[in-house]
């Protein structure tokens, strides 16, 4: 049997708040098991649902909180810079 985590635990895990994951089980989007009046979550839905790599921790975002990210150039597109055509 898979171990639960509580609600603290597996906010942490997902990197969103409390709020945030009881506003997932009120959507729909999430499911609690009560057990004592205490709400525990599984580790591969909250995986799933916030799209966790390796059910580790957040793979992208602010949550994510794992260093920098590797510098990478963006150049414009052609049209990025094209001034909008005369009427």
């Amino acid at each position: 049997m898979e171990a639960s985590l509580n609600k603290i635990d597996a906010a942490k895990l997902a990197g969103v708040s409390v709020e945030t994951l009881t506003q997932y089980c009120d959507f729909g989007l999430l499911k609690a098991e009560e057990r004592n009046g205490e709400k525990f979550f599984r580790r591969a839905d909250i995986a799933t649902v916030f799209h966790l790599q390796n059910n580790d921790g957040p793979a992208f975002g602010s949550a994510a909180d794992k260093g920098t990210f590797p510098e990478k150039e963006i150049k414009p597109t052609p049209n990025d810079h094209q001034s909008p055509p005369d009427s």
